[in-house]
């Protein structure tokens, strides 16, 4: 028969120290392991995928390049034109729903501002039934200092008369995140209206 030896108060707490050190340890070794370990996915989850081009003649690795600047020029052009067109072309219907459309491609630092400039027009063209049209005629960019220069014409439209005016803005912009909703990527910080020199910042 085996008999249980009866052990010291100290053994026994020896014992229970002796333990706890070993699951200390563990669980250093673990908790180190886990680290490294959540380290290394946020890496390679960050990190973007190789992509690759196979065809007949040859396969490779396929790198992004930035565009040239002739076709940031060109989305620069396109939204510029765009944004006056909504934002200066509309009827007393639908002119909230075209000023609208011309927000998304304002920068949040002009939002406010923007939509604030806009209110007392957009009741002035209900109230009154105002409409009018705004072709653009021409556009001067320049990226490199993020101003573009654009004249036109306006056709107002009040109780079935017609007037035509020249008008010419300054725009302000900036290259900025592309996404759903402004895919070229391109934001409008100021803009002024030359005729009247009165510029909303």
């Amino acid at each position: 028969m085996i008999r249980k030896a009866k052990q010291a108060w100290f053994e026994v707490w020896g014992n229970e120290v002796a333990q706890n050190q070993i699951l200390k340890y563990m669980l250093l070794v673990f908790g180190f392991a886990n680290s490294v370990c959540a380290i290394s996915l946020v890496f390679l989850a960050t990190k973007a995928p190789a992509v690759f081009a196979v065809s007949s003649i040859e396969s490779g690795v396929l790198r992004s390049a930035p565009p040239p600047k002739e076709y940031l020029t060109g989305e620069a052009t396109r939204v510029v034109t765009a944004y006056l067109q909504s934002r200066h072309s509309w009827n007393p219907t639908d002119v909230k729903v075209s000023i609208g459309k011309a927000a998304r491609f304002v920068d949040e630092s002009f939002r406010k501002s923007f939509l604030l400039a806009n209110e007392t027009q957009i009741r002035i063209a209900q109230d009154k039934k105002i409409a009018q049209k705004f072709y653009v005629s021409k556009i001067d960019m320049d990226l490199a200092k993020g101003t573009a220069s654009v004249s036109g014409d306006r056709i107002l439209t009040i109780d079935g008369f017609r007037a035509v005016n020249p008008l010419s803005f300054n725009l302000s912009l900036r290259l900025g995140e592309r996404t759903e909703l402004n895919p070229e990527g391109v934001y409008i910080t100021s803009e002024q209206l030359l005729d009247t020199t009165k510029e909303v910042k």
